[in-house]
C-alpha cells in the first residue's frame, strides 16, 4: 500500500509547526526537521527546497535566527547548510 504524498504546503505547514515547538536555544538544519517528519510517517516532500522562503519568514518574524553553517554532503548546497536557533518569541503589546 502507498501512503498518499499531501501537497507541498502541509509539509511546509508541518515543518513549521515543529519548529515553533523547539526549545528556545535549539540549533537545527533542514535535514533535522525531514528526519523528524520521516520518523512521524511522513513521506518524502516533492521538492524540499521550498522550505527556504517558511525560514525566512519566521527569521523576520523572530522566531528564528542564522546560527551559521555545518558542512554536508548535499550537492545541491555546494558542501555547506545553516544552521538555524530556534529563539523565544516576544508578544509586541500596544
Amino acid at each position: 500500500m502507498t501512503t498518499a504524498v499531501p501537497p507541498d504546503f502541509v509539509y511546509i505547514q508541518r515543518a513549521e509547526k515543529l519548529i515553533h515547538a523547539l526549545p528556545t536555544g535549539t540549533e537545527f538544519v533542514n535535514a533535522d526537521i525531514y528526519a523528524q517528519m520521516k520518523k512521524a510517517g511522513w513521506p518524502d516532500m516533492s521538492e524540499p527546497r521550498q522550505f527556504g522562503p517558511m525560514l525566512m519568514r519566521l527569521r523576520r518574524e523572530g522566531v528564528i535566527e542564522k546560527a551559521g553553517v555545518r558542512a554536508t554532503t548535499a550537492r545541491s548546497h555546494g558542501g555547506v547548510a545553516s544552521v538555524w536557533r530556534r529563539t523565544q518569541m516576544v508578544k509586541e503589546t500596544s
